[in-house]
C-alpha cells in the first residue's frame, strides 16, 4: 500500500542501493516500549505523536525518507506519522482494510513530489 502510494508520487523503487536517490523507512508502532521510543525519538516525531490513552491503544505508522548512506538525522529528508486507535476484534475485517488504508493515503499525500 506504501509504495503505490509512493509510485503515485513519482517515486520508483530499486533494490539496488548504488542507484538509490532515498532510502525509505517505515516502522509501525503497537506499544510505548523503549524500542518504540527510541524510533520516535530519532525521527523527532514530537508533538506528532502521543501517548496511548482511552480504552483502545493507538498504533502509530512512521514513515521516513532518508538520503542515502549512512542512517542519521542529518540524513532524514521527509518524516511523518499518523496515529489511530487499535480496535482490535472490535472492528470488521472488511471496516477495518479500508479504515487502515485511509491512513496511509492521509499519510503519504504530505510526501514531497519525487523529482
Amino acid at each position: 500500500m506504501i509504495e503505490r502510494q509512493l509510485r503515485l508520487r513519482n517515486y520508483r523503487f530499486t533494490q539496488d542501493p548504488e542507484t538509490a536517490d532515498y532510502v525509505l523507512g517505515a516502522a509501525l508502532l503497537l506499544d510505548n516500549s523503549p524500542e518504540s521510543k527510541n524510533i520516535e525519538n530519532f525521527l523527532q516525531l514530537h508533538p506528532m505523536v502521543g501517548d496511548t490513552r482511552g480504552n483502545y491503544p493507538r498504533g502509530t505508522l512512521m514513515v521516513a525518507l532518508l538520503k542515502p548512506g549512512e542512517i542519521s538525522q542529518q540524513s532524514v529528508l521527509w518524516r511523518g506519522a499518523i496515529q489511530a486507535f487499535n480496535m482490535g476484534e472490535s472492528l470488521p475485517s472488511e471496516l477495518n482494510r479500508p479504515r487502515i488504508e485511509a491512513f496511509i493515503h492521509k499519510l503519504i499525500e504530505a510526501v514531497p513530489l519525487a523529482r
